[in-house]
């Protein structure tokens, strides 16, 4: 297998103990909390803010005159974790290697039509599943989690300018777009297969700690099926830029969607409607298999993500 001959090439011990790799992962990911934390902290006490939660951070966006540097804070921190995080990884055990590593390379085209019909055919269910999982009474702390989660999101989604959907854009689509997929598809379901040589186990289980990592209850399940989303169409297609602009896809055309509409939004990865006939779930969910289907058959996956350092980039024309 390409993984086993990628070992037994390593020149570096540590490149073979998945459980180093991952431990220092984990490790270079709360160093990049620290470092926007440690921002955070500076910012707070130059602008004399009392922070003690998110939702206070968020809170401060309803004076208009911190908004500009809640998002520049709000990014910094995605860029450190999300971005920052994995290259730095990348740098220590897969050095020379970057681009093979993270299958950086171009995919089939129909790929860029198929994937968002699969991802709309998808929101429905979605919005469904949400409706459902609003209904349960969950423990009081999963409740507050998911409340302040919602009400963080809802004053990161205020947008009252252009200018004001522009920078949103910047930072609830462009920058999870590279660094989510980055850290997730790209390092960590790369890491699992290596280990696991398990193509589907790597992508569901890389979904479930996406979906865990977004601390929403009631859209956990929406946020697994579009992390396994993003997972095959990386998979499928061999290409991370497809999942990077996939996910950007999906966040871009919400964030855009309420901007335009200005009603509250509960989820930035689903749009739910208590309303929604169960006939037009079942229909657009059939038509999601379908697609799915037809990305199976023209792709004929193999095993793209696994990296061989010497081996010639995919040729997808």
């Amino acid at each position: 297998m390409l993984d086993s001959k990628r070992n037994s090439q390593s020149t570096v011990p540590l490149k073979s103990n998945f459980y180093i790799r991952l431990i220092s992962l984990i490790g270079i990911v709360i160093l990049g909390m620290l470092v926007g934390n440690g921002l955070l902290l500076v910012i707070s006490a130059s602008q004399g803010w009392s922070i003690g939660s998110e939702s206070d951070l968020y809170a401060l966006l309803n004076d208009e005159n911190n908004q500009l540097l809640v998002k520049f804070i709000v990014g910094i921190n995605q860029f450190s974790i999300f971005i920052l995080s994995p290259l730095i990884f990348l740098y220590v055990f897969e050095r020379g290697y970057f681009q093979r590593y993270l299958s950086l390379y171009n995919f089939l085209p129909r790929l860029l039509l198929l994937f968002p019909i699969a991802l709309f055919m998808l929101y429905p269910a979605m919005g469904y599943i949400t409706t459902l999982m609003d209904r349960v009474d969950w423990p009081e702390w999963m409740g507050t989690m998911d409340e302040e989660s919602m009400a963080s999101l809802s004053q990161l989604l205020k947008m009252e300018t252009v200018s004001d959907l522009m920078l949103n854009m910047v930072i609830i689509a462009l920058l999870p777009a590279i660094g989510e997929e980055l850290l997730f598809r790209g390092v960590l379901q790369k890491e699992i297969f290596l280990k696991t040589n398990n193509g589907h186990l790597a992508i569901w289980t890389t979904a479930i700690i996406f979906g865990i990592f977004h601390f929403q209850i009631s859209g956990l399940l929406p946020k697994i099926m579009i992390g396994a989303l993003l997972g095959y169409a990386y998979w499928w297609s061999q290409s991370l830029i497809l999942s990077m602009i996939l996910h950007g896809i999906n966040n871009g055309v919400l964030t855009i969607a309420h901007f335009y509409t200005q009603n509250q939004v509960t989820d930035d990865i689903n749009i739910e409607n208590p309303e929604l006939p169960i006939l037009s779930v079942v229909l657009s969910s059939a038509l999601f298999c379908f697609i799915i289907y037809e990305i199976y058959r023209i792709t004929r996956p193999g095993d793209p993500v696994s990296i061989e350092h010497d081996q010639n980039p995919p040729n997808n024309e």
